[in-house]
């Protein structure tokens, strides 16, 4: 859990690093100084591929294969995706803490007006 939405995107980068083996907290992560793909590779061991602009039915073949997708959640916050079925998605948010399961056409909508910003990378 992160303090706000400042925060939010070394929060999650923090738990892709841990779902890869990798201990980082987010107090560690600095993110101003890198891209956000420069990051995420960084914090996954993994090459990022920026989904940016993709449609978030698109996005979801990431998380099909094992790898979780960034997503930028408003205009300071990220969260997480981890999973999906037809109906509903489920994203952690650092800034709350919670997993959250949320219908996939309103999720579908808050994301595409956060700009529709996604980043993920295969597990090789």
């Amino acid at each position: 859990k992160v303090s706000g939405d400042r925060e939010s995107l070394a929060g999650c980068l923090s738990m892709i690093a841990s779902v890869n083996g990798k201990n980082l907290s987010a107090d560690e992560i600095s993110t101003g100084s890198k891209t956000v793909s420069e990051l995420m590779e960084q914090c996954s061991g993994h090459q990022t591929l920026n989904l940016t602009g993709c449609a978030l039915d698109d996005v979801l073949y990431y998380i099909s294969q094992g790898s979780p997708v960034l997503a930028k959640y408003s205009s300071r916050r990220y969260v997480v995706v981890m999973s999906y079925n037809s109906t509903k998605i489920r994203y952690l948010d650092p800034v709350t803490g919670q997993s959250t399961v949320a219908g996939r056409q309103e999720l579908t909508e808050t994301l595409k007006k956060a700009g529709n910003v996604f980043y993920s990378y295969l597990n090789e």
